[in-house]
């Protein structure tokens, strides 16, 4: 997972050096199994982060995928260190 957040992440964070912050959200259709995880999509802000995180929920959801324990959050303010993504913003999705 950190692999794919670094290649996701490397280009939207040259070009995120000031204004909004940049958001991405991510599902783990296992929250106990954090390697297993999906980004979604890169938003503008937290809001639409969120509100595209509650249509991939329903859509798992339809398509019979995704456990009990499905957890999905919105990262922003990410960086690259010693090639691991940390990301200084981490909100729950709301679903």
């Amino acid at each position: 997972m950190k692999r794919a957040l670094a290649l996701v992440l490397a280009a939207p964070l040259a070009v995120a050096g000031c204004g909004e912050p940049e958001w991405f959200g991510v599902v783990y259709p296992n929250v106990n199994n954090r390697a297993n995880s999906r980004i979604v999509g890169m938003y503008k802000t937290l809001e639409e982060c969120r509100e595209a995180m509650q249509q991939e929920f329903y859509e798992i959801r339809l398509g019979g995928a995704g456990g009990p324990r499905m957890a999905m959050e919105c990262h922003s303010q990410c960086e690259e260190a010693n090639g691991e993504t940390v990301c200084k913003r981490v909100e729950p999705a709301l679903v």
